[in-house]
């Protein structure tokens, strides 16, 4: 999966990172990554956003199509594959999750 972020949040991102405390081990494996594949970008004339070449070749993107979801500020990417591996996921109990989420006020 990949993680599109606001600059506003990454930046929030960075400062944790760099910051953290409990496990600096794992701050500094993920801000490694994030690094690595990551890298400023835009949407282009048709709307489209604009992925690293390195992130798009690694994880076989080109020429295919992703799905994106909005969740915490963040948008994720999933390849179809794993899009339907998530799908299915969520349908698991879905009427229960449902009902224990009415009942915290879900309308």
């Amino acid at each position: 999966m990949v993680r599109i972020y606001p600059l506003s949040v990454w930046k929030w991102n960075e400062g944790l990172l760099t910051s953290y405390s409990g496990n600096p081990r794992a701050a500094q494996d993920v801000s490694l990554i994030a690094n690595h594949y990551g890298a400023d970008s835009g949407v282009d004339e048709l709307g489209r956003i604009l992925l690293p070449d390195l992130l798009r070749r690694e994880l076989n993107l080109e020429k295919q199509s992703v799905w994106l979801e909005h969740s915490r500020g963040r948008f994720n990417l999933y390849t179809d594959q794993n899009y339907q591996e998530r799908l299915g996921q969520a349908m698991e109990g879905l009427g229960e999750k449902i009902d224990q989420l009415e009942r915290s006020g879900l309308l």
